[in-house]
């Protein structure tokens, strides 16, 4: 594996929302053009409660890939977005397509009275693909920390269901406000549970391609894109401060356009450093949100950014200064448009 040293600079910069050498760039599919198929044998129901199974999937998909600019082969143990919800009781299931959490509370003040507990199959196999990944990747990849996201609405949303805890939004307010304070207060617990098995092995925290050595992650709320501000006020904002409050630093996912009015309370907390803006499957470019990505950088916030592709990064470079962006392209490309794309952001002239 690569020398981390330098990538650790320049997300260290980008924390501070500044810059090393110059903007770092993750790169989360590039396919070597010489690599051959892996033979999978992919059973969904056994990746709910199998780390083991889970890694060895990643080591043999590792071959096909290749990790320009700051890119490196990292595993996640994690099994999806609502599984930080499984120490307080919540199931999942699955196609071969999804995962998904069965809702099951009744009342959302039922929340109050939930146990929390590490001793479920779903938190046992992370531990377990966490403590694989480390052991087996020492020197080959990162393994990140997988209960990132915080513990908050979105975690009442998978116990209650969304359509019932809007209702509950617009019926018993304090009931929301309540629940979400109490599930939030046990995220020190959940995030330590991780983080402590990278600390045991000197790896850093990677949530999702960026590195840290301090108490950090990604904090996110997408139920926030069905609220007003008043209506987020009175329910989940102290949830989210908790989940931000309880690192050193952290950068905000904020999803979809829905989620633009709560913006300015994003931007008013002091240990978020950066925003994660996605603006939604068909709802790109990314420079076509160009106004947001310059209102955050107004704001002293670093930014991490998804461009469609190569030519969407360069136009979106136009309007931003280079200081404290970091650029994530999430669809494949090929090694030769990475390597154009990594020649081109350093030159200054192709910013604002």
């Amino acid at each position: 594996m690569k020398d981390i040293a330098p990538i650790l600079k320049r997300f260290d910069a980008w924390y501070a929302n500044d810059m090393a050498d110059r903007p770092p760039v993750t790169f989360m599919w590039v396919g070597r053009d010489d690599a051959p198929p892996p033979d999978l044998e992919f059973d969904p129901k056994r990746c709910l409660v199998d780390g083991a199974f889970r890694l060895s999937l990643f080591e043999k998909m590792l071959p096909l890939r290749a990790f320009p600019g700051d890119s490196f082969p990292m595993f996640s143990g994690g099994i999806t977005a609502d599984h930080n919800g499984t120490v307080f009781g919540l199931k999942l299931d699955c196609s071969r397509e999804s995962v998904w959490a069965v809702h099951f509370l009744e009342n959302v003040r039922d929340a109050m009275n939930l146990e929390f507990s590490f001793d479920n199959p779903y938190w046992a196999s992370m531990r377990e693909a966490t403590d694989l990944s480390l052991e087996r990747g020492n020197g080959k990849w990162i393994t990140t920390l997988c209960c990132h996201g915080g513990v908050n609405g979105d975690i009442l949303v998978a116990l209650r269901g969304p359509e019932n805890l809007c209702m509950d939004v617009m019926d018993d307010p304090e009931g929301v406000r309540l629940a979400a304070n109490r599930l939030s207060s046990f995220y020190p617990k959940i995030y330590d549970d991780i983080r402590d098995r990278l600390l045991a092995h000197d790896s850093p925290v990677t949530a999702e391609g960026e590195l840290s050595r301090r108490r950090t992650g990604r904090i996110g709320c997408d139920f926030l894109c069905l609220l007003s501000e008043q209506m987020a006020r009175d329910t989940v904002y102290e949830s989210i401060e908790s989940d931000i409050n309880s690192l050193e630093q952290c950068y905000f996912h904020l999803d979809s356009e829905g989620s633009l009015r709560h913006l300015d309370f994003i931007l008013g907390q002091p240990r978020v450093a950066g925003i994660q803006w996605v603006y939604g499957v068909n709802r790109g470019p990314a420079v076509k949100w160009a106004d947001v990505y310059t209102r955050i950088q107004k704001a002293g916030k670093a930014l991490e950014v998804l461009p469609v592709d190569v030519p969407d990064a360069l136009a979106l470079m136009k309007h931003l200064e280079p200081e404290g962006v970091w650029f994530k392209f999430l669809d494949s490309l090929k090694e030769s448009e990475a390597e154009y794309f990594m020649g081109e952001v350093g030159k200054r002239s192709n910013w604002r």
